[in-house]
């Protein structure tokens, strides 16, 4: 699976509203980094394994710096979606109002 991948959404007028689902995604990114605080915290130290095999504390920092570079490229991607969803949400205002203008009986555009 690849975290970095983004969900896509149409905004349209039976769906979810465009602030909902920006809504939704800054919900989960801010949990996502409270998340990353949280594993920032328990980040490996050498003092941990002084007993253990030598490679483990390298082969540990590794898999925790994957862990937080998973939870950083899912932050990312939810920042895009959240930004593509403006994006939509833009352009349809704009669509309506030339929609607006043009069927305005005073002329519009």
């Amino acid at each position: 699976m690849n975290f970095s991948d983004t969900l896509k959404p149409q905004i349209n007028i039976n769906g979810t509203s465009a602030k909902e689902l920006v809504q939704l995604r800054l919900d989960a990114y801010e949990a996502l980094r409270v998340a990353a605080n949280a594993l920032a915290a328990m980040s490996p130290h050498g003092r941990d394994y002084i007993t253990a095999p030598p490679y483990q504390y390298e082969t540990d920092r590794a898999t925790h710096r994957n862990r937080i570079m998973a939870l950083d490229n899912i932050r990312a991607a939810l920042a895009d979606e959240a930004l593509d969803i403006q994006s939509q949400e833009a352009a349809m205002l704009l669509f309506d109002d030339l929609t607006a203008m043009l069927n305005d009986p005073q002329g519009g555009l």
